[in-house]
């Protein structure tokens, strides 16, 4: 199903590498949101596609490595408050 269902909208990225080129590099030409504007937060296991290539190689991502039924033990809530206001 997925991207291939009728009821996919048209303007969505239909695979990561198009949602890559609409998120940009940092001097991109063909990225879709202003630079200032960019912020990615994952709360998502320390495996493809999270951490290679999304964590790893998109501008302005904050990846929180978990694993699922865990709740993110292993992080407070003020550090992850803390990390992403840093960011700003």
């Amino acid at each position: 199903m997925g991207a291939s269902a009728q009821t996919y909208p048209t303007n969505i990225p239909r695979s990561i590498e198009d949602l890559f080129e609409q998120w940009g590099y940092a001097r991109s030409q063909t990225a879709v949101m202003e630079q200032s504007a960019k912020r990615l937060v994952l709360f998502a296991p320390d495996q493809e596609p999270w951490k290679d290539p999304i964590s790893e190689e998109w501008d302005l991502t904050l990846h929180f490595e978990s694993k699922a039924g865990e709740g993110l033990e292993e992080f407070e809530m003020d550090e992850i408050i803390e990390t992403i206001a840093n960011s700003l």
